[in-house]
C-alpha cells in the first residue's frame, strides 16, 4: 500500500482509518506552526503510521511547500507495527 499525505490549504491535519484483510491501517498527520519557539516544541510536519501484521507500505514524507503544491522528500518502505516521523520546517 502507498501512503502519501497531501497537506495543503487551510487542512492541517488529518486522521484515517482503513480495516484491510490483514487489519486495521492507520494514519494521523498534523502540522505545527508556533511563533514562540519553547525547547519542548517543534514545529514542523508530524505523521503516524500504524500497520497491521504481514503487510507493508511506502511512505512519501513531505519536505515542504512550493509555488506548485507540496513537495515530496524521500519514499521510505516499512513492515507492520507502529511508526512516527517528524519532518523539521514544514508550516
Amino acid at each position: 500500500m502507498t501512503i502519501a499525505p497531501v497537506p495543503g490549504g487551510n487542512i492541517t491535519h488529518a486522521d484515517s482509518k482503513f480495516v484491510s484483510p490483514y487489519g486495521e491501517v492507520i494514519v494521523r498527520w498534523h502540522i505545527e506552526s508556533h511563533d514562540e519557539q519553547a525547547l519542548a516544541h517543534r514545529n514542523g510536519f508530524y505523521l503516524e503510521v500504524q500497520l497491521p501484521p504481514n503487510t507493508r507500505a511506502s511512505v512519501s514524507l513531505p519536505s515542504g511547500r512550493s509555488k506548485s503544491g507540496v513537495e515530496f522528500e524521500d519514499v521510505v518502505e516499512v513492515g507492520s507495527g507502529y511508526r512516527e516521523w517528524f519532518v523539521a520546517g514544514f508550516e
